[in-house]
């Protein structure tokens, strides 16, 4: 039979060496969501702006892109929900 670890010292060694790179797999899952969260927020801000450009008035349209910039996700769902027709009661 074959012994992984013939002696003490080899398998400290070998969980020094785990231990050291535990978490190599989270840096990889962390840095891919990061990316995708990060082209997800580029594409509301983009899409926030073309929104913001379609204000016919030029002096309002200054205050749209503003806000479409500084909120980005928010401005495309205020902008829809702008868009509704609701009644209050």
């Amino acid at each position: 039979m074959d012994n992984v670890c013939a002696d003490q010292k080899t398998f400290n060694k070998a969980v020094r060496n785990a231990v050291r790179h535990l978490d190599d797999d989270d840096n990889v899952k962390n840095q891919s969501s990061k990316l995708i969260v990060a082209l997800i927020m580029l594409t509301f801000y983009f899409w926030a702006i073309l929104l913001a450009m379609r204000v016919t008035d030029p002096q309002h349209r200054v205050l749209h892109v503003v806000f479409a910039l500084c909120t980005g996700p928010l401005y495309v769902l205020a902008y829809y929900l702008g868009m509704m027709d609701i009644e209050m009661k």
